[in-house]
């Protein structure tokens, strides 16, 4: 199945704020991809495996509008590698004004 996310902590995240993700797989996770409501802006930042691939964080990314959106996890070697056959499926996040 490769890399899957089941669940997001905390389901509110404001630009700055750290996101814990838990699933399986994502021991090799290196990208945390944030996408905002209508896919308007998506932005790309680093996240790491932890938790013997039950877990990963990162850092939700300034930028994105203040609404619902998705982070996805990716094992990319490089940002400029990431895209659909490397990430994770997406679970929904909201975005908070700081």
């Amino acid at each position: 199945m490769g890399m899957h996310i089941t669940s997001v902590y905390p389901p509110q995240v404001e630009a700055g704020g750290p996101v814990h993700l838990e699933g399986s797989d994502l021991g090799l996770v290196r990208w945390a991809v944030f996408t905002d409501e209508d896919s308007k802006h998506s932005l790309t930042v680093p996240a790491n495996g932890v938790d013997v691939g039950r877990a990963a964080d990162s850092v939700c990314p300034d930028g994105l509008n203040t609404s619902e959106g998705t982070i996805a996890l990716s094992d990319a070697k490089t940002k400029d590698k990431v895209n659909s056959s490397n990430t994770s499926n997406s679970v929904p996040l909201g975005f908070v004004g700081r």
